[in-house]
C-alpha cells in the first residue's frame, strides 16, 4: 500500500533530500505533472491516461499481451503474467507457434519529454522480466516507421527479473538501457539496425529479489544528461546525445530469455505472477 504521509518527513537518500510524497527529489524547479502521473487509487485503469494494451503490437512468440491482465486494485496497478490452456488459444496463434502465455502492458496516451520520473514497484514472483520505460514506436507516424530515414527511441528506466527459479542465476540486477532503432522498424521483428551509442546501458547488482518488496525507481532526463536511481541512490548516468523526442510512458511484464532467465525453465506453476506498481509520478522542470 502507498504511503499517505504528506507531511514534512525529511530523509536523505543517496545525496538528495526527499520531503513529503509529492515533492520532487530534484528540487523546487520540478512541478508534478498531474496529467501523466497516477496514484492508481481507482478500481480500474484510467483510460483517459493509459492504453491497457500496446496499439499495433500484440506481443512476441513467447507471449501475447492481454488487456485482461491489467488491473487496478488496493491502490496499485497490477500487471499479470499468466499461463493459458493451449485449447483456449486462438487457432491461428497455436498454428503460428505462439507460446501459451499472456502478459500485460500499459502505455500513456500522452507523450512527454524531459523531467524526473519515479515509481514505487514490486516485481512478480516468477522468472519473468518486468519493465518501466519511455518509448516512441512511431505509431502515429506510420509513413516514417516503415521507411528508412527515421528513428524509434527507447529509454529503459528499469528492467529486472522478478525472481529467479535457480540460485545459480543470481545475482539480481536492475538494468537500464537506451536504444535508437533505425527505420524501417517493427516491434520485435524488424529492430536490429540501431544508432551506435556510447555508454548505452548500465546495471546495478542488488542483494534482494525484486519480488520481495517495493522499491523506488527514478530517472532524471534533461537536455544534457540522463541519470538512473534505485531507492534514491544513483547507479548509472550518461550524456544525453540523442534523446530529445517526446516519448510514451510504459509499464509491462514479459516472458523472455533474458539476463540468465530462461523461457524453457519457466515453471507454469509460478504463474499467475503480478508486477505491482504502487504509484507513478512525473515532475517537469519549469525552467527547461
Amino acid at each position: 500500500m502507498k504511503s499517505r504521509n504528506l507531511g514534512v518527513l525529511i530523509c536523505v537518500l543517496g545525496g538528495f533530500v526527499w520531503a513529503g510524497d509529492m515533492v520532487c527529489p530534484m528540487g523546487s524547479n520540478y512541478k508534478l505533472d498531474a496529467t501523466t502521473s497516477d496514484e492508481f487509487n481507482g478500481t480500474s485503469i484510467d483510460k483517459a491516461k493509459w492504453f491497457d494494451y500496446a496499439p499495433l503490437w500484440r506481443g512476441r512468440k513467447q507471449f501475447l499481451y492481454s488487456h485482461k491482465n491489467v488491473d487496478v486494485k488496493n491502490g496499485s496497478l497490477e500487471l499479470y503474467a499468466r499461463n493459458v490452456n493451449p485449447d483456449d488459444m486462438a487457432y491461428e496463434d497455436r498454428e503460428d507457434g505462439i507460446f501459451p502465455y499472456t502478459c500485460a502492458i500499459i502505455k500513456s496516451r500522452k507523450k512527454v519529454t524531459y523531467g524526473y520520473f519515479e515509481c514505487r514497484a514490486r516485481g512478480n514472483a516468477a522468472e519473468v522480466r518486468n519493465a518501466f520505460w519511455l518509448y516512441d514506436s512511431l505509431s502515429d507516424a506510420l509513413s516514417k516507421k516503415y521507411r528508412p530515414g527515421s528513428h524509434s527511441e527507447e529509454i529503459d528506466i528499469y528492467e529486472f527479473i522478478g525472481r529467479y527459479q535457480e540460485k545459480s542465476s543470481l545475482p539480481y540486477e536492475i538494468c537500464s538501457h537506451v536504444h535508437r532503432f533505425e527505420t524501417p522498424y517493427i516491434e520485435g521483428v524488424v529492430n536490429s539496425s540501431k544508432t551506435k551509442l556510447e555508454n548505452p546501458g548500465g546495471a546495478v547488482e542488488v542483494d534482494w529479489a525484486p519480488c520481495s518488496g517495493y522499491h523506488v525507481y527514478g530517472f532524471l532526463w534533461t537536455k544534457k544528461e540522463m541519470i538512473w536511481y534505485v531507492d534514491g541512490k544513483e547507479y548509472f548516468r550518461r550524456v544525453n546525445d540523442y534523446f530529445h523526442t517526446p516519448l510514451h510512458v510504459m509499464f509491462d511484464c514479459e516472458i523472455a530469455s533474458w539476463r540468465r532467465a530462461s523461457v524453457k525453465r519457466l515453471d507454469p506453476a509460478t504463474l499467475p505472477a503480478c508486477h505491482s506498481v504502487d504509484w507513478f509520478r512525473r515532475w517537469g522542470n519549469v525552467s527547461e
